[in-house]
């Protein structure tokens, strides 16, 4: 049987995050983390399907009638949500 593959949504309040944060945890440490545990394989995937998603977001944002984005702050490894931003 393949590994499920949990998506956890906090709410954005103190109290939401962390308390499901924790549980997430919980949940990898009983999947199989061989792939996981590969130098570089999370960051791969991350620079590999994140720019494109938040290319895509920031064009959903700006694209409607509300209020365009007029700031973005990025974590510093991150840098390239800045280029995208643009």
């Amino acid at each position: 049987m393949a590994n499920p593959h949990v998506l956890v949504i906090p709410y954005p309040a103190q109290g939401h995050v962390i308390p499901l944060s924790e549980l997430s945890r919980c949940l990898a440490k009983h999947e199989s983390l061989e792939d996981r545990a590969k130098p570089g394989k999370f960051s791969a995937a991350i620079a590999q399907v994140t720019p494109g998603k938040f290319e895509e977001l920031i064009e959903q944002i700006n694209g409607g009638n509300g209020n365009q984005i007029t700031c973005v702050l990025a974590d510093q490894s991150l840098g390239w949500a800045l280029e995208i931003s643009k």
